[in-house]
């Protein structure tokens, strides 16, 4: 079934016929698509009037805002009906956005953000209502005695990523995706292509390249992007080091505790106040102090001990100015929940993910594979192993192990009898001291 650019829906009440883009065929896939009407002439100025009348009374906004209440319905009565959406449900949830609806009579937010997250929060609401039917790859079919297709843990995390992703589209102005090149960042790739596709991602993908990048990785990094027609933003590391930002550590040394500036120096330069990642809670202790939606000072920095509650994946995305927020949707996976997702979407992967002949050396209790930046030192042998990567970052301080998996359900099996994550198992920087990572988080590092 491919999409149109538009669907014409049956008349409305009122007999009119609306236009509503992509709506009813990525219905028809479980996935409930609003479009942002134009903002009615006038009528913020007769809302905030009427407000002013009664005092400027928060509790009086719906009675004051009833022409913008139809107004919206008018424009979506077809979509919500045909998702079996109806005009109380639809009351329930506006009663529940009177907060946002004010903020919007008062001139502090825009419409199109007002209307994109008002969409948000009916979407979750109807994908609710309705079994959580919003994956546009729906492969685990079990039926219920009753019909409906039980969701497997995979549909959950699925789901609730793709909640987190618009979260972050609605709430932010300048939003933007990282990407290392790695699993988790593929994984992010096919969330936010089911979260926004048909339509061009509301973000540009942003490398921190380091300049230690396994060729394989950047390969691969060229090649989704083309693939996908988004916008890549590559902020280099040697540009900071010839900036004079950071002291370039010099043959060997690993640049991956740089990439911290770098990103700050970029999030800055394109003025992003909210950056999605792909950092799991089970990689590390300091990972899993942070919450999904994790807040940055002005100076980038992290206090573990400062941040919001977030009680029943409700979030509070809101970024004073000069801040921003960093955004973990794949924040509850596994990286066992990874690779089963891998395997289920078939996503591609770089080839290093998988077993393979490559010269190292062994260093530190890790195999390091040797290149341009990383050579034998006095005493180290060079050795030729059948290895692969559970992760990717600087090539200086990112080991592998040795393995035999060379397809997808054989890595899957080895990372489930597995003891120990892929960051304590592969990454020197993490070994530094007990509390590396969180010594990084606070300078800024994602």
């Amino acid at each position: 079934m491919s999409p149109r650019a538009a669907q014409t829906l049956p008349a409305n009440s009122s007999g009119e016929e609306i236009i509503t883009d992509f709506s009813i065929e990525l219905g028809q896939l479980g996935l409930l698509v609003l479009t942002v009407p134009d903002e009615p002439e006038g009528m913020r100025e007769e809302i905030r009037a009427h407000l002013v009348d009664l005092g400027v009374n928060y509790a009086q906004v719906l009675e004051s805002a009833g022409p913008l209440v139809n107004y919206l319905w008018k424009h979506w009565e077809p979509t919500l009906t045909f998702h079996g959406f109806g005009w109380q449900e639809y009351q329930d949830v506006i009663g529940d956005y009177k907060r946002e609806l004010w903020l919007w009579a008062m001139g502090e937010r825009t419409f199109r953000q007002f209307v994109t997250d008002l969409e948000g929060r009916l979407g979750r609401r109807a994908n609710i209502e309705t079994g959580l039917k919003g994956n546009l790859k729906a492969t685990h079919k079990d039926k219920t005695s009753s019909g409906q297709r039980n969701l497997s843990h995979l549909d959950e995390l699925e789901s609730h990523a793709i909640y987190v992703m618009r979260e972050v589209a609605a709430e932010c102005e300048r939003p933007a995706l990282l990407f290392s090149g790695g699993k988790d960042s593929a994984v992010l790739l096919r969330i936010a292509e089911k979260a926004f596709r048909p339509a061009r991602f509301p973000f540009p993908i942003v490398h921190v390249d380091t300049g230690h990048n396994f060729p394989e990785v950047i390969s691969y990094r060229d090649s989704q992007v083309d693939r996908l027609g988004e916008k890549l933003i590559v902020a280099s590391v040697q540009r900071t080091i010839d900036l004079g930002r950071v002291t370039d550590p010099g043959p060997g040394g690993s640049r991956n505790r740089l990439q911290s500036v770098t990103l700050l120096d970029t999030i800055s330069d394109y003025e992003i106040d909210g950056a999605i990642g792909g950092a799991r809670r089970d990689e590390d202790k300091a990972r899993a102090k942070e919450r999904v939606l994790s807040f940055r000072d002005a100076l980038g920095q992290w206090d573990p001990r400062n941040q919001r509650p977030e009680l029943w994946n409700l979030y509070q995305g809101r970024v004073r100015p000069g801040e921003h927020l960093r955004a973990f949707p794949l924040s509850d996976w596994t990286e066992l929940d990874v690779w089963q997702y891998i395997a289920r979407e078939n996503i591609e992967l770089p080839s290093i993910y998988f077993a393979h002949t490559r010269k190292v050396i062994e260093r530190s209790g890790m195999l390091l594979a040797v290149s341009n930046w990383v050579t034998p030192r006095d005493g180290e042998v060079v050795l030729e192993e059948t290895v692969r990567f559970r992760t990717v970052g600087d090539a200086t301080c990112t080991g592998a192990v040795r393995s035999n998996a060379t397809t997808i359900d054989q890595v899957i099996a080895e990372v489930a009898s597995s003891r120990i994550t892929e960051r304590g198992a592969t990454r020197a920087d993490d070994k530094f001291s007990e509390s590396s990572m969180e010594d990084r988080k606070r300078e800024g590092y994602f």
